[in-house]
């Protein structure tokens, strides 16, 4: 399994048990995640239980599934999935910490984290450090997020729906928690995926187990 994932090795045989990954699969979204996998760099990753390595898989796919359904664009959807695989490489400890997004966005300046964003330059790179730094702290401080970070009104609803649909991948994934709570999403379509998000949990840690 390249990079020691799990779910890259594993979406074959999830898409022939679940319907919404046998979907993704078989679309633009799906060669979309396998690209993302085959890019992460597990070195820089926060590595702990609740937040390391598995987590980050798991929001990688539901973030796929989530631009999926709202059919994001194929350079809105790389944004997102760049946004999935390094939201949490400012984080310190497993615990509460509002500060670990901006943190993570103040890394992505460094020229190795440069070198993986390639390809993204101006607003973009800006949109995903905006993203990333919002995903630890309140929705309600998506605008002031975007003045820090110089976003015009031109990339305001890009940053928006990279924002969002982060924090959507990020807070399905709760369900390791025990503790999602679908009136905090932010989207019906997300909603929609709890039971998988669920799936998905059970199925990562059933194949976590075999591989001990």
């Amino acid at each position: 399994m390249k990079n020691g994932l799990i779910i890259n090795g594993s979406l074959d045989s999830w898409a022939g048990e679940n319907a919404r990954i046998d979907g993704l699969m078989k679309s633009e979204y799906g060669k979309l995640l396998r690209e993302a996998y085959d890019a992460l760099d597990v070195s820089v990753l926060f590595q702990s239980r609740i937040h390391g390595n598995g987590h980050i898989e798991r929001t990688m796919l539901l973030g796929a599934m989530i631009a999926q359904a709202l059919g994001l664009s194929v350079h809105e959807s790389r944004m997102l999935l760049l946004c999935c695989s390094y939201h949490d490489i400012g984080r310190r400890n497993d615990f509460r910490d509002n500060a670990h997004g901006n943190i993570a966005a103040k890394k992505l300046m460094s020229p190795d984290m440069k070198r993986k964003f390639r390809g993204y330059s101006g607003d973009d790179f800006r949109i995903m450090q905006a993203a990333i730094t919002l995903h630890s702290i309140s929705d309600s401080e998506i605008d002031s997020v975007a003045r820090r970070y110089d976003l015009g009104a031109n990339c305001r609803d890009r940053y928006y729906r990279v924002a969002k649909c982060l924090k959507d991948s990020d807070n399905l994934d709760r369900v390791r928690l025990g503790d999602l709570d679908a009136k905090h999403l932010r989207h019906q379509e997300s909603i929609d995926m709890v039971p998988d998000a669920q799936w998905i949990f059970d199925k990562y840690r059933t194949a976590q187990s075999h591989r001990r």
